[in-house]
């Protein structure tokens, strides 16, 4: 104790004529009276004090103070707050349905209230509905102001269709909320794709990259340019919150060096037999049709679970759930812990979504992939690909794949939540018996073995238990056109094929 106000008090002398005088709402008392700090509470879990003071943030143990101010909580009938702001495409029913299912899993008794057409609040309770355990907020803002919220600690969670940019990036390492790309302070929740669609009765069954990027640009406006006999105008329908949609869209197409939507050329109008749509898969109309979307190589991807899950399928998109470095209410960790549970997964794909997950699929069932990989692959290597396929032969692909950031070679963020979840499933004796080999594609030697070194850091099991290795079979397995940025960056990955 001594040492710790010995500490404070140099910081005052040091540092205390630096800083702005705060409106002190709260005031924190060491149980001897020897350390006091004041300030405005920022917020309580339940257990820790977070308070902004002359010295900055500071997070103090609850057990060792009296709090005394008009902001202090109730000790006794505190419950655990959580707010969420971001995109729609997450907070209108995604997240609820989450909630929702967290709250049934735990034997909560749960309300929603309907403030506005943006702001959804549930309140949690004990199984009777008599004691209040957990009040969760939905603010259905934007991509954007998600992370705004978040650094402003104007909420807890940020909800969003893109990943953090680095100006975010960099503002929350010096605001000390952390490193905002770690694995611990994103989730990513579900997996979605944007997919285009046309009337049932229209004769365009396939889309290419091109043609979208023309048709998003405006450089694309009739539907004659699609090859149709029609020389109609092309209607674009894009969903409510367009700018939100098309962000991730726009960094697809800067990979494939194609013209950025933009949003003045677009009309957002009612689905007709004129319109090309733009619609989540989660989402799509009965009167709608979905079509294929072919790369710059003629490689193409129909909308399919497992190509949104591997993001082979290029307008997959990851929903991410991003927070800051702080301590949350108990109640929110174990929500963040029940998203990486089988039940969790069962609420995705109840709604609709595609889960992070180990689905299984055969060698046969790769057909799609296989027949890509023969008419993309070098003549001298088809003896390699065949080597690849008998060595595979017997085995069975799970979902989950691996890829690192191009900049910082640390895993990207979906790669982060599949690695969680590979060693929860771990833990659970799900890969008890089995063979789990990490095979690398299109990467340089070595990445099939750090994946599989990071698993087994994490989950130190005998191989007896379960059998794991790794390796590394080349460009033998393209399942993207490598002439792009992207097909590159989803050419080099890392897959587990299990026995």
């Amino acid at each position: 104790m001594k040492f710790i106000a010995a500490a404070f008090g140099a910081a005052l002398c040091l540092l205390g004529s630096a800083f702005p005088v705060f409106a002190q709402d709260v005031t924190l008392t060491s149980r001897d009276k020897s350390i006091e700090i004041s300030g405005n509470l920022l917020g309580f879990d339940g257990s820790y004090y977070r308070v902004e003071t002359v010295y900055g943030e500071l997070t103090v143990d609850g057990t060792g103070v009296l709090c005394e101010g008009p902001a202090c909580p109730n000790l006794q009938a505190y419950v655990g707050e959580l707010t969420f702001s971001g995109t729609p495409a997450i907070g209108r029913v995604l997240l609820p349905a989450l909630i929702e299912g967290f709250a049934r899993g735990n034997g909560y008794s749960i309300k929603r209230n309907e403030v506005g057409e943006s702001l959804t609040i549930y309140e949690l309770s004990s199984e009777d509905g008599e004691e209040p355990v957990g009040l969760f907020t939905i603010k259905q803002t934007s991509n954007d102001e998600g992370f705004a919220d978040i650094l402003s600690n104007e909420a807890d969670i940020a909800m969003a269709l893109r990943p953090a940019s680095a100006e975010e990036i960099a503002f929350a390492t010096e605001a000390g909320y952390g490193n905002l790309t770690g694995a611990a302070q994103h989730e990513v929740v579900a997996m979605d794709a944007l997919v285009p669609t046309v009337d049932v009765t229209s004769g365009v069954t396939s889309l290419s990259m091109t043609q979208i990027a023309g048709i998003l640009s405006g450089e694309i406006a009739e539907w004659s340019d699609l090859g149709a006999e029609s020389d109609a105008p092309i209607q674009v329908v894009m969903p409510s919150a367009a700018s939100d949609f098309l962000q991730p869209i726009s960094a697809v197409m800067l990979e494939y060096g194609l013209s950025q939507p933009t949003l003045p050329s677009l009309q957002v109008l009612e689905n007709s037999p004129l319109s090309v749509g733009f619609s989540f898969s989660s989402a799509i109309k009965d009167e709608r049709r979905a079509v294929s979307v072919t790369d710059s190589c003629g490689i193409a991807s129909a909308i399919g679970a497992q190509a949104i899950k591997t993001m082979e399928y290029p307008l997959a998109v990851p929903m991410y759930l991003y927070r800051p470095m702080l301590r949350m209410p108990k109640i929110g960790q174990d929500f963040f812990d029940f998203l990486d549970g089988q039940t969790a997964k069962r609420v995705v794909e109840r709604a609709g979504y595609q889960a992070i997950d180990a689905s299984e699929s055969s060698v046969e069932g790769q057909g799609r992939r296989l027949a890509n990989a023969i008419s993309l692959v070098a003549p001298d290597q088809l003896t390699d690909l065949q080597a690849a396929v008998a060595e595979l032969n017997g085995r069975r692909l799970l979902s989950m794949v691996f890829r690192f950031d191009p900049a910082s070679q640390d895993y990207d963020a979906t790669s982060s939540t599949s690695m969680k979840r590979l060693v929860k499933l771990a833990e659970s004796g799900v890969f008890d018996g089995k063979s789990l080999m990490f095979a690398g594609f299109g990467a340089d030697d070595g990445y099939a073995q750090r994946v599989a070194s990071d698993f087994q850091s994490a989950f130190p099991a005998d191989e007896s238990v379960v059998d794991v290795s790794a390796r590394d079979f080349g460009n033998v397995m393209p399942v993207a056109c490598p002439d792009t940025a992207r097909g590159h960056h989803m050419n080099q990955r890392v897959e587990i094929w299990i026995r």
